[in-house]
């Protein structure tokens, strides 16, 4: 089974890439071979909530085909406690941020509320990771050190700060890594498998933003061995996800 542990839907803040909805979600899905997609709304600042609820409809037109993601923002005046409850209940099973877009420092104790609840409810927790200074992979690690319970995946492996997501990960072990536009360079997903294992890789698109196909394929066309594309591609979501 393949598993896109990154994907989006909505309206994107992005200037080169249109959004898209639910339906233009599973054709991308179709189109190259994905099963099942976690998914989290592009409306990360100006109305998230808006923007949860599009992913709750979303997952209840295909509940067999997408997983919900609750995006947070620490910065708005709202308790992330009770949106978590309420995306929980709705059936959600991971949580989004992004310190980048929001700037928030990816390890304030702005996001504790956020770390407690994935604590409380075993969720995830999905943070987009570069080379600032609110998303990189350095804050999140020194984040995971707090909460080593919680089980939290390094979204696009810091991009060009790859050496340091994998140093992070290998010194924690409730660190993943997430290949979603890693550079197609020094052979990136090769390097993780070898210093933190693949059981601590999960494969992702950034769909619609990034091409599926190409995304699926610097892991396909790795040099590991078929166990381990198969754990990437799917089954360490699955394992994470309970599925």
């Amino acid at each position: 089974m393949i598993i896109d542990g990154h994907s989006h839907i909505g309206s994107s803040w992005l200037g080169w890439v249109d959004g898209t909805d639910a339906d233009g979600l599973i054709k991308i899905m179709d189109k190259y071979g994905v099963d099942k997609a976690c998914v989290s709304s592009w409306s990360h600042t100006y109305d998230p909530i808006k923007g949860n609820n599009e992913v709750i409809q979303a997952v209840q037109r295909y509940p067999n085909r997408l997983i919900g993601f609750c995006v947070l923002c620490p910065r708005l005046k709202w308790d992330m406690r009770k949106e978590v409850d309420r995306c929980v209940q709705f059936g959600m099973k991971g949580l989004k941020l992004h310190p980048f877009v929001n700037e928030f420092y990816a390890d304030s104790p702005l996001i504790d509320p956020a770390l407690e609840k994935a604590k409380e409810y075993n969720l995830p927790i999905l943070f987009h990771s570069g080379t600032d200074s609110h998303s990189h992979p350095r804050n999140i690690g020194n984040m995971a050190k707090r909460y080593p319970e919680v089980t939290i995946i390094i979204g696009h492996m810091g991009g060009e700060a790859y050496p340091d997501a994998i140093e992070v990960a290998k010194a924690n072990p409730n660190v993943l890594l997430d290949t979603t536009e890693v550079p197609n360079i020094a052979n990136i997903i090769e390097l993780a498998v070898k210093n933190v294992g693949a059981e601590r890789v999960v494969w992702g698109s950034d769909s619609p933003a990034l091409n599926a196909g190409v995304e699926m394929a610097k892991v396909k066309y790795a040099d590991i061995s078929r166990k381990e594309k198969d754990l990437i591609l799917g089954e360490n979501m699955a394992r994470i996800l309970g599925l």
